[in-house]
């Protein structure tokens, strides 16, 4: 009261807060509708419908519970238990999110490489090996004709079993995939390709810019659906984070941005460097659902040349030999 010219204006000024309120409201319903369409795959149905209802009903209430909203009861003995399954047991868990994180600059892209590689030759210890298996890779930083690819070549992996993804408008126009708005999308490729693994290189680039990343809250509605998406359709996806500055015990903590990442996540895999031995080191700092701790991994970058001979196609030779601008690739053991 005592920041307005006279009392009598405090309700013009009360209803100027509480406009503001509905209209905030309003959009935070849009973009719980917004993500729940995405998120959901397949026809839209009464209940998906209701739900929207609900969200409007909220924001109408002031935030509270609509006329429209209910609860569903679902006894215990109706839910159908399921084994789980690991892409890389024990570490990589199918259908869930699993996060690669490290400092800048270790080599966390170079070793999800070998880990896709290892996918499509189905050589990883896990569900799938014996069994070659398709892997998408959402890439955001790295160029994939200098970068990404000649990695997969020095790392054996099958090409043909790789796939890029981007975002196309009806004009045609591409653009890059954006989550969690492209997640249906997504769903229907991991469904047409039967994909095993999705690599999301940055996973905070990927995540809607909208979404405040130092909020727990929003970037929960960004993670939530591609957590959700992972465990409908059973792929394992994994997101390759950044390690802040800052120093702390627990990585949850040390990743860039919401501690939403190390919540949402079933498993995080710590990337460091060994200062005495210059390897690096892989580490299951997060395992929910493992059954007992995975033992550390030392991870050496082994430089790959190429020669005229052993050049892949399309690859130019100079001087003898051909130098891809990435010669890199990791072993663990």
């Amino acid at each position: 009261m005592g920041s307005v010219p006279t009392p009598s204006n405090v309700a013009y000024y009360a209803e100027i807060v509480a406009d503001k309120a509905m209209r905030r409201r309003l959009v935070a319903a849009a973009t719980r509708m917004s993500q729940l369409a995405y998120a959901l795959p397949g026809d839209v149905d009464e209940d998906l419908v209701g739900r929207a209802h609900e969200y409007v009903d909220e924001a109408a209430g002031g935030g509270r519970s609509g006329r429209g909203r209910r609860l569903r009861r679902t006894p215990a003995s109706e839910v159908t238990m399921r084994r789980l399954r690991w892409l890389w047991r024990n570490r990589i868990v199918l259908g869930g999110l699993t996060l690669l994180a490290g400092r800048e600059g270790l080599g966390k892209s170079t070793v999800a490489v070998d880990l896709v590689a290892q996918v499509t030759r189905g050589e990883l210890a896990g569900e799938f090996l014996g069994e070659p298996r398709p892997v998408i890779y959402v890439n955001s930083e790295d160029a994939r004709d200098s970068t990404i690819v000649p990695r997969l070549v020095a790392a054996g992996a099958d090409l043909d079993r790789v796939v890029f993804l981007d975002a196309v408008t009806p004009a045609d126009d591409e653009s890059p995939l954006g989550l969690p708005q492209d997640t249906r999308l997504l769903a229907e490729e991991i469904d047409d390709l039967e994909a095993a693994l999705v690599v999301l290189d940055a996973a905070t680039s990927v995540i809607d810019s909208t979404l405040d990343g130092d909020s727990d809250r929003q970037m929960r509605r960004g993670l939530e659906p591609i957590s959700k998406l992972a465990a409908d359709t059973g792929v394992a996806i994994v997101g390759i984070v950044h390690f802040g500055k800052r120093e702390a015990a627990d990585t949850g903590k040390l990743i860039l941005g919401s501690i939403a990442w190390s919540q949402v996540a079933r498993s995080v895999l710590a990337v460091a460097r060994d200062e005495d031995t210059h390897q690096l080191v892989i580490s299951s700092t997060k395992a929910n659902l493992a059954p007992g701790d995975a033992p550390s991994l030392a991870v050496s970058l082994v430089p790959r040349r190429w020669t005229r001979r052993t050049a892949p196609p399309g690859w130019h030779a100079s001087s003898g030999t051909a130098r891809p601008r990435n010669e890199r690739r990791s072993s663990s053991r």
